[in-house]
């Protein structure tokens, strides 16, 4: 049985290939309130945009969402999936181990 990362297997079907691909496409740019796109990727994706990112049907989407495979979150009526949530999502539906968690620092303020 050929492993995931053999050469023997295609590039484009490799399960890590398709990992970078996709969250590569994940970092869409935000648009600013006069509609201009700056390039700083969203923490939060409308289901218009993980839908784009994904390459699926806006409905389908939705469908995964309302199935609760897609992690998401409400904000009133509206629905956002975490950009990270959806990274790891992809992740697991490929087989990939998780990606490890972003660090995030900051320079603590003096008072």
């Amino acid at each position: 049985m050929p492993t995931p990362d053999d050469p023997s297997i295609p590039h484009w079907i490799r399960p890590s290939y398709l990992y970078v691909t996709m969250k590569a496409s994940l970092h869409l740019p935000v648009p600013s309130p006069r509609g201009e796109a700056n390039n700083q990727p969203s923490c939060l994706l409308t289901v218009e945009e993980a839908a784009r990112s994904l390459r699926i049907g806006r409905s389908l989407c939705y469908d995964l969402i309302r199935q609760g495979q897609i992690p998401h979150i409400r904000l009133g009526r509206l629905i956002r999936v975490p950009s990270f949530g959806l990274e790891s999502w992809l992740a697991r539906q490929a087989g990939l181990p998780e990606p490890p968690p972003q660090v995030i620092s900051f320079k603590p303020q003096v008072h």
